[in-house]
């Protein structure tokens, strides 16, 4: 739960933190954490480094503003290569059983849903850094594309993981993970959300999101706020508006915000 703070507060609120928030010991927590991750034989089990919605991510999204805070100007950590490095190396293993070995059933579909989302934000922000496409990134998005619902209530999104683990692993997470794809699109490098032949999954994906936005906790409807700053037409102004109105409403005194301001 204090690393999802720390990428949260990290996203929002790093201007306004308090003058004795220590940026310095929210690093080496950070990179301590990863450390440990990295070396647990669970999430080395596929033989690259698990890149999970509640670890990695957050990680990979956080640590580059850290490291702007701290004026450091070393370059992505040890940790930061491992699980970039993982999501190109998985870009071509298409056997969900292979990738998430011991899982069974729908989840293993789950799973695999969620890994192709995870894969195409990661690797569209490494791409974004370089300037242009890669081959592994274009590999992931052709992926993502090809396992898109086109039915159903989930129509436009991706099925995601549901280990009844609040807030990113439940049934209801599988919002958080269509604005993660949002997301993963408009960062991608190079116009690649202008290109004709994905307007039609962009535009299955704008409808999913836009539907389910009024039932959805702030924390997903952060992430969407997020993704509608980098793909376009995803929000009318009227919606950004009210979401950034009630993120306003609920900071605290300190600048910051409580987790249960965020949602359940």
């Amino acid at each position: 739960m204090r690393l999802r703070l720390a990428a949260v507060l990290t996203l929002v609120a790093v201007p306004a933190l308090c003058a004795e928030w220590n940026v310095r010991l929210a690093e080496q927590y950070m990179d301590s954490r990863q450390k440990d991750w990295v070396a647990w034989p669970t999430a080395m089990a596929s033989g690259v480094v698990c890149v999970s919605c509640h670890t990695g991510l957050p990680y990979l999204v956080a640590r580059p503003a850290l490291r702007r805070a701290l004026g450091e100007r070393s370059g992505p950590t040890l940790y930061e290569g491992l699980l970039v490095s993982s999501m190109r190396a998985t870009v071509t293993r298409t056997d969900a059983k292979d990738l998430f070995p011991g899982l069974k059933g729908l989840i293993v579909d789950q799973v695999f849903g969620a890994q192709l989302v995870l894969n195409s934000l990661v690797l569209a922000m490494d791409d974004a850094q370089r300037g242009r496409m890669s081959a592994e990134g274009e590999k992931s998005f052709e992926r993502l594309w090809s396992q898109q619902l086109k039915t159903g209530a989930g129509k436009g999104n991706w099925l995601w993981s549901d280990f009844d683990l609040d807030p990113w692993e439940t049934q209801d997470a599988a919002y958080y993970g269509g604005a993660l794809g949002a997301l993963a699109t408009g960062v991608a490098p190079a116009g690649y959300q202008a290109r004709p032949e994905i307007r039609e999954n962009v535009a299955a994906l704008t409808a999913y999101l836009r539907s389910g936005e009024a039932k959805q906790p702030l924390h997903n409807r952060l992430f969407l706020l997020w993704a509608s700053a980098k793909l376009r037409d995803l929000l009318p102004d009227a919606d950004r508006q009210a979401i950034l109105a009630e993120i306003w409403r609920k900071q605290q005194p300190d600048g910051g915000w409580t987790l249960e301001s965020l949602g359940q």
